[in-house]
C-alpha cells in the first residue's frame, strides 16, 4: 500500500504532508548536486534526483560552482509571507518540497548532507536510544539525556552514518567542498557526524556568512559550497515562527545573501548556482494543547522502553495492551502509529533501512496534530514554554522552499 494511502487510513488525518522521497524532498536535492558535478548516483542508499519538473538537470549541469545554503527552520508559509528578493534579484526558479520525516534538524540536516533518508542514515530524531550504550543520546549535543556522561570512544560522530557523504563523494571524483557555518559549530559532534574533516569557514553573523560564501566560491576550480544559518529556528522556538523577531531574521537573511553573494555574483560574471532551502519548517504550539509525557506514562501505566523524538514527534514504547489507551488520551491532539507499519510503507524512506531503526525510536510513533505538543513535562512558571516547534507532519513543519540562481552563462 502507498505511503500516503496507508497513512491517511491509519489516522485519519487528511491535510497531513507526507515526505516525497521519490523525487520532491530535501533528500533528493543533494543527489541532485551529485549528478551535476558527474558523480554516480544509481548507488544504495542514495535517493533519486529531484524530479526534472522541480529542478531542471540542465540548470545545474557544468556549474563550476554550486552553493546550497540551508536556512534552518524556513517554512515555505514564511517564505511567501515575506516574499524573498522580491524585485530585486529573482530566482530563476521557485519550488515547494518537502522535507524529510522526522522534520528535525539531526534528521534533515543529515539527508541534505548525504543524500539519503532518516531510515536509511539513522540519525531519526532529535534523540535516539542507542542499543549499544543503553542511553537515550541527544543526537544535536551527542549527550545522553539522563544527563550521565559516555566515553568519548563509545559515541564517536564519525561512526553515526555508515555510508559516504557528500562531501566525501566528490572528493572522490576530485570536486572539493567547503562548509560555512556558526564557528561554534565547526568542532560539535554533530558537525563531524554530517561534514567530518570537510574543510569549515566559521562566521559570526549573516554579513560574515555572506562574505564567507562569496570568497570560497572565488577560489578556483570546481567547488560545493555548503551554508547553514540557524538564527530561524532558534527565534522561532522561543518566540514562534510568525513572531516579530523570526520575521525580522528572515528579512536580514534576505538582505545579507542578495547584496553579500547574489549581486556579487552576478556583477563578476561567476560561473555559480545559488541553492536556498530548509532543513524543516515550523509551527506555532499552544501551551494549552500541550500533554506532557509525563502524565500520559501515568495513562498507560508506565513506558516500557525509554521515550524518544521530541515533543512533536515522540518515539514511544508502551505495555501490552496500552496502545489503545494511548490513543485515547491524545485523541484530537495526535495521531498513534507502529514504527514498523511507518517503516514498511516508507515514511522513513525507502529501504535499505538502518538495522537498529525500530531500536532507536521505539515500537509506536505519536505524531502531534495542528498545534498540539507532547514535551517531556510540561515547564514550570519560571520557564515559559517554546512558542514554535517542528518533527511532526504539518504544512508548515513539512513545506519547506527551493529557490535557485544562475549565473554566468
Amino acid at each position: 500500500m502507498p505511503l500516503d494511502a496507508w497513512f491517511h487510513q491509519a489516522t485519519d488525518w487528511p491535510d497531513a504532508v507526507l515526505p516525497a522521497y521519490d523525487g520532491g524532498s530535501i533528500a533528493n536535492l543533494p543527489v541532485s548536486i551529485l549528478r551535476a558535478f558527474g558523480v554516480p548516483v544509481c548507488v544504495n542508499p542514495l535517493v533519486s534526483p529531484l524530479d526534472e519538473s522541480i529542478l531542471p538537470r540542465e540548470l545545474l549541469d557544468n556549474a563550476r560552482v554550486v552553493v546550497l545554503v540551508v536556512v534552518d527552520g524556513l517554512s515555505s508559509a514564511a517564505l511567501e509571507r515575506d516574499a524573498f528578493c522580491a524585485g530585486v534579484i529573482p530566482p530563476v526558479i521557485k519550488r515547494t518540497i518537502t522535507s524529510v520525516f522526522p522534520t528535525t534538524t539531526a534528521a534533515a540536516l543529515t539527508s541534505l548532507q548525504y543524500g539519503t533518508s532518516p531510515g536509511s542514515h539513522g540519525m531519526a530524531g532529535y534523540t535516539v536510544f542507542l542499543p549499544a550504550l543503553g542511553r537515550v543520546i541527544n543526537l544535536v549535543r551527542f549527550k545522553p539525556v539522563d544527563g550521565s556522561s559516555i566515553d568519548s570512544k563509545r559515541l564517536d560522530p564519525r561512526a553515526m552514518v555508515a555510508t559516504p557523504s557528500i562531501f566525501d563523494r566528490l572528493r572522490d571524483v576530485g570536486v572539493g567542498s567547503v562548509v560555512v557555518s556558526h564557528q561554534e559549530y565547526e568542532r560539535s559532534p554533530l558537525t563531524l557526524a554530517q561534514s567530518g574533516d570537510t574543510e569549515y569557514l566559521g562566521h559570526r553573523t549573516l554579513a560574515e556568512m555572506a562574505a564567507r560564501l562569496s570568497s570560497a566560491v572565488r577560489r578556483p576550480g570546481r567547488r560545493f559550497v555548503f551554508g547553514y544559518w540557524a538564527g530561524i529556528d532558534m527565534l522561532s522556538h522561543t518566540w514562534g515562527p510568525a513572531s516579530d523577531a523570526a520575521r525580522l531574521d528572515f528579512r536580514l537573511f534576505q538582505r545579507a545573501l542578495v547584496d553579500g553573494v547574489l549581486i556579487p555574483l552576478r556583477d563578476r560574471g561567476e560561473d555559480a548556482v545559488v541553492i536556498v532551502t530548509a532543513d524543516h519548517g515550523h509551527t506555532t504550539v499552544d501551551p494549552e494543547r500541550q500533554i506532557s509525557l509525563a502524565d500520559l506514562a501515568r495513562v498507560v501505566g508506565g513506558w516500557a522502553g525509554p521515550p524518544t523524538g521530541e515533543r512533536r514527534a515522540v518515539g514511544l514504547t508502551v505495555p501490552t495492551g496500552s496502545r489503545a489507551m494511548l490513543a485515547s488520551a491524545v485523541s484530537g491532539r495526535g495521531a498513534v502509529v507502529p514504527v514498523a507499519d511507518a517503516m514498511l510503507h516508507g515514511l522513513f524512506g525507502p529501504p535499505p533501512h538502518h538495522p537498529e531503526l525500530i531500536s532507536r525510536i521505539g515500537d509506536l510513533l505519536l505524531l502531534a496534530r495542528a498545534n498540539a505538543s507532547f514535551p517531556y513535562r510540561v515547564h514550570g512558571e519560571n520557564k515559559p514554554p517554546a512558542l514554535g516547534a517542528h518533527g511532526s507532519l504539518t504544512a508548515d513543519e513539512m513545506l519547506v522552499p527551493m529557490l535557485v540562481w544562475r549565473f554566468g552563462r
